[in-house]
């Protein structure tokens, strides 16, 4: 349960909070990777989800539901056969959960993926009802790369994506299972027209894929906002 106290009635998003009866909705807009910069990136779409969240949210002593609607896409290259088989795919979904419905497309086996959540600020009273929120891009590593050990910062980079320097960190690992191949695991997150967009990109170490993971990320679009 996420608890915020409202200071003032009149503080952003208290009164609608207060005076509403039925459940509190937050949608996020869509972000999607633009054509050119797959093409550029020898990538293509390999399936999309709505994902779906409810949870409870107390303001001032009042408790109600909130919804939460996300969107994740995830995109994907073919790679040599040899590195394919280093990488569980466990690894290589990325953040989200509670999916329902979307679009599945692509090879699901496929190791060198790039991901892209967008999901709701969700603020009321200045603060953030959404948990992924409050978690560092390490968080994110630690929470959403399955059958993984010693996740080791490796360092920060600048990439210029929806209008602004944004940072993107990127983190060694190793599956623990099967082969123990090394991993590079790239994440960023921006706050972006009251959204959280989370991006995630995991390839086996042995892949030299950080040009075409920057292209990416330099090309993302977002069609609604």
């Amino acid at each position: 349960m996420v608890a915020v106290v409202c200071v003032s009635l009149l503080s952003t998003g208290c009164v609608g909070f207060l005076m509403g009866s039925g459940p509190l909705e937050f949608r996020a807009n869509e972000t999607v990777v633009g054509d050119d910069a797959l093409s550029e990136a020898d990538y293509r779409p390999a399936g999309n989800d709505t994902l779906n969240r409810t949870l409870n949210a107390t303001v001032s002593g009042q408790t109600r539901q909130v919804l939460i609607t996300s969107h994740r896409y995830a995109y994907n290259r073919s790679v040599d056969a040899d590195d394919l088989a280093a990488v569980s795919d466990n690894a290589t979904g990325g953040p989200g959960e509670n999916a329902s419905g979307g679009e599945q497309t692509g090879e699901a086996t496929a190791s060198v993926r790039f991901s892209v959540l967008s999901t709701p600020g969700a603020r009321v009273a200045g603060r953030s009802l959404n948990p992924l929120s409050s978690l560092s891009n390490r968080d994110i590593v630690e929470r959403f790369t399955a059958d993984s050990t010693d996740i080791e910062f490796q360092g920060n980079r600048t990439v210029e994506a929806l209008g602004a320097d944004r940072t993107v960190s990127t983190y060694r690992t190793n599956t623990s299972s099967g082969s123990g191949a090394a991993l590079l695991v790239h994440v960023a997150t921006i706050e972006h027209d009251g959204d959280i967009v989370v991006i995630w990109a995991v390839h086996p170490e042995s892949v030299d894929e950080q040009a075409r993971v920057d292209t990416l990320i330099a090309g993302l679009e977002r069609p609604d906002g």
